[in-house]
């Protein structure tokens, strides 16, 4: 399962069998409410999701919800990792490019979902990991 910010990611869901929950809909400008967070919450620790992910154009504090919403469960979820959904990495770099996107988005989900990925992506290009923020 992926949970991430919003539902930018039905797409990637739907072409490699992933489940897809967003915490607002596909409008980044949408406000997730207090149900909202509740209900992933449970889902989060029904399923021992180990990792949420944050968007680079969207806020994460609906994203620390979730996390601090499990730990209060007794279930520990990390931030997996920072996704590109309304655009891509910064220009110039490979992940400015499409493909160079996709590797980023697919690496990091697949490692901090507990999946194997180079730790560079696929043609080891992607910027070293930096570390997630507590």
């Amino acid at each position: 399962m992926l949970v991430t910010a919003h539902d930018a990611f039905n797409y990637f869901g739907r072409r490699y069998g992933f489940e897809v929950r967003g915490i607002q809909g596909l409008s980044t400008e949408s406000e997730a409410g207090v149900s909202d967070i509740e209900a992933l919450v449970a889902l989060l620790v029904e399923r021992r999701i180990p990792a949420v992910f944050v968007e680079t154009t969207v806020a994460d504090r609906n994203i620390r919800a979730l996390i601090s919403g499990a730990a209060a469960r007794g279930h520990a979820v990390a931030i997996g990792g920072s996704l590109f959904s309304d655009a891509m990495g910064p220009s110039g770099a490979y992940e400015g490019t499409y493909i160079g996107m996709i590797d980023h988005n697919v690496t990091t989900i697949a490692r901090a979902l507990g999946g194997r990925a180079p730790e560079r992506g696929m043609e080891g290009r992607l910027a070293p990991p930096r570390p997630a923020a507590p």
